[in-house]
């Protein structure tokens, strides 16, 4: 890996971070970047006393970003979107609202830009960061961040979700890997799912 840069995101705030990314493709190409944004030097703000919002971009080469919208999510205090494709050719997004008891919630979208609330994705009251969906063995897998290692949960219709137990519970013996996983994404390549984690 070669480091390029901070990517040139707008922004309406001249104080701000961006946290927790997400990246889908569609069918055209286009890609589409799903982000938190909180509002505030992110130097200096650290207690998660305000607001954060869920925003998107778009792109054709992943380094020019156009701002799309604000996602119209449940509060205020939304964070971690991860977005995946169905089967149907619909596009479910998962996000952690800390306006609502930190329960994951979920919104459908039929074209990646007009989003609606979905029924209650299965996992909502079961309480983690950072929800991670991906497919693979011919399943569907969410990953869950409760600060106690990564929950992981399996689904056949990405609708019900079957608690499988933790992972990464225990701290681990490589260089910067002494503490417990956190906050993960996913790689599939072919067979195999290689976990990125946070430490």
């Amino acid at each position: 890996w070669s480091y390029l840069g901070q990517l040139p995101l707008s922004h309406p705030d001249p104080g701000y971070s961006f946290w927790a990314p997400d990246v889908v493709r569609d069918e055209s190409g286009t890609f589409h970047l799903f982000v938190t944004y909180v509002p505030g030097d992110g130097d200096r703000k650290i207690d998660w006393a305000g607001d954060r919002y869920l925003f998107q971009y778009r792109s054709a080469d992943l380094w020019t970003w156009d701002f799309v919208q604000r996602i119209p999510a449940t509060s205020d205090r939304c964070i971690d979107p991860t977005v995946f494709r169905r089967p149907d050719g619909t596009w479910r997004l998962w996000y952690k609202d800390e306006g609502r008891r930190s329960e994951t919630l979920a919104l459908d979208s039929r074209d990646l830009r007009t989003w609606t609330p979905a029924s209650d994705p299965g996992v909502s009251r079961l309480y983690g960061e950072a929800p991670k969906v991906f497919s693979l063995g011919g399943a569907y897998w969410m990953l869950k961040d409760p600060d106690s290692g990564l929950d992981v949960y399996c689904s056949t219709n990405l609708s019900t979700w079957t608690y499988q137990g933790k992972i990464l519970d225990i701290p681990g013996r490589r260089n910067d890997d002494g503490s417990i996983g956190k906050h993960p994404d996913v790689v599939v390549a072919g067979e195999r799912g290689c976990i990125i984690y946070f430490t």
